[in-house]
């Protein structure tokens, strides 16, 4: 074998390897998850939701998002399928409030890989 084909295959071992490592687990994902529901609804559906209307339910929407993240990272919790890939990871949730059934639901995929996560489609239920 020659060096350089060595030298190649030492290198894609190491990546892979590192990549394996860095695979997101489900707490880093469902901590994700709810951070980005968190401004989603903050974002989406509070800002429809007239400040008179706000005021009967004791407080503004947002402040109601934020004291209601556990309750978000459970939902997330119990909702999403996590395929684990080795290198990467693949989650699919279903995010939705069976409570608040006015509230749109949604579909969402994410990979995990590297440290990191993308999300690469949401789509409206």
């Amino acid at each position: 074998m020659k060096p350089v084909t060595a030298l190649g295959i030492v290198a894609l071992a190491g990546g892979a390897g590192a990549l394996v490592a860095t695979n997101p687990s489900p707490d880093a994902y469902e901590a994700y998850a709810t951070a980005r529901a968190t401004v989603f609804v903050e974002q989406e559906v509070c800002s429809g939701i007239p400040e008179n209307i706000q005021a009967i339910f004791g407080g503004g929407c947002a402040e109601l998002v934020q004291n209601a993240q556990p309750q978000i990272q459970g939902l997330i919790r119990e909702q999403t399928e996590r395929l684990n890939l080795g290198l990467l990871s693949i989650y699919r949730t279903d995010f939705q409030v069976p409570e608040l059934a006015m509230l749109p639901a949604y579909e969402v995929e994410t990979v995990g890989i590297g440290g990191h996560f993308f999300t690469y489609r949401a789509t409206e239920l």
